[in-house]
């Protein structure tokens, strides 16, 4: 059975991130993402997390993966803080959170 991931996109964002680090290895050309997308209904801003790599978007909230320009576009994503790998996976265990930092 599916978990929740409604509310949990930081931990949903860290944890794409960390796999994909195991995965790839040391250097991994990817960041975590923390600034808001607009969504729900009504339609808000809403403070949320991805992952970039390349020219590609993870978004946790779904499980989808969207070319960047089109979850820009579609989400009207902004982008706040932007981790690289290595700051965003010692950052959790410092602050024994998934973010936002």
């Amino acid at each position: 059975m599916e978990q929740v991931r409604e509310g949990r996109c930081y931990q949903l964002a860290w944890k794409f991130l960390n796999d994909l680090a195991k995965k790839k290895g040391a250097g991994t050309k990817a960041f975590l993402v923390h600034g808001t997308i607009v969504g729900g209904m009504p339609a808000r801003t809403i403070a949320h997390a991805w992952v970039e790599f390349g020219d590609e978007v993870y978004e946790p909230q779904h499980g989808d993966t969207w070319k960047k320009e089109e979850f820009y576009g579609n989400f009207k994503a902004v982008s706040g803080k932007v981790y690289r790998t290595e700051d965003a996976l010692i950052k959790a265990v410092l602050y024994k959170s998934y973010g936002p930092w």
